[in-house]
């Protein structure tokens, strides 16, 4: 990857912050199939999470290709229900994943490399700790019970949301059996135990109270660039 522009990007959008302009701008890039989803929400929260995350991923997909406007984009599910690029652009590929929870949103694009994004509040991670023991392999298990009780809900939530991006740039979603794969962590990283594929893994707190990681397939020591809001409109 000899250009900038090629680099993998990760944007992170905190929806509380989106302008009215923001929103009118999400609602007209995203495909009537999406605003169809976004009304099935019930409640007001998961439908601007939903509508945020959509249209980011739709600018930043345009900012890797302007020539390609980005209520143009279509999209196919794998058999495991993740969204790819359809085939046919005529373009080198491209590869992006999606995460979106109640108030921040993320995504991911890389020049055909295996790609995963997570994001998640902390306090929802709170309330799945009872998951622990179906989630956190043996040795991540052990780092959770030696952890103060105050900083557990934090551990849990990074551990998660690693499986969680690392499952999703495998392509195989909530299939993965989690507690199978460990994470040792690192300060705004982590490794991946007993693997021998090498993977390059990230995780910063965008905001307080959230988490996020991002895994990629480090085949040729990547960069990665973090992008906060939502791109400027392409222009071919």
């Amino acid at each position: 990857m000899d250009s900038l522009a090629e680099l993998p990007k990760v944007w992170v959008v905190d929806v509380s912050a989106l302008s009215e302009a923001d929103v009118r701008r999400c609602e007209a890039v995203i495909a009537p199939a999406e605003s169809e989803q976004m009304r099935r929400f019930w409640f007001d929260l998961d439908r601007d999470a939903y509508r945020a995350a959509h249209a980011l991923a739709r600018l930043a997909l345009s900012s890797f290709e302007p020539t390609v406007p980005p209520p143009k984009w279509v999209f196919e599910l794998t058999s495991y229900g993740r969204p790819e690029i359809a085939t046919g652009y005529g373009f080198p590929p491209l590869r992006f994943n999606i995460s979106h929870t109640r108030g921040m949103v993320a995504v991911i694009v890389t020049r055909d490399l295996d790609c995963g994004v997570d994001v998640e509040s902390i306090e929802r991670c709170r309330n799945l700790n009872h998951l622990a023991h179906t989630i956190l392999a043996p040795t991540e298990l052990a780092t959770l019970s030696a952890t103060p009780d105050f900083e557990r809900t934090l551990l849990f939530s990074r551990y998660w949301t690693l499986k969680e991006a690392y499952s999703k740039a495998l392509g195989l979603g909530m299939s993965m059996s989690f507690e199978r794969i460990a994470f040792e962590l690192q300060e705004g990283s982590a490794r991946l135990l007993d693997h021998t594929d090498n993977w390059l893994f990230e995780q910063w707190s965008p905001a307080p109270n959230y988490v996020v990681a991002t895994a990629l397939r480090d085949s040729e020591s990547v960069q990665l660039i973090r992008h906060w809001g939502i791109p400027d409109e392409p222009h071919s």
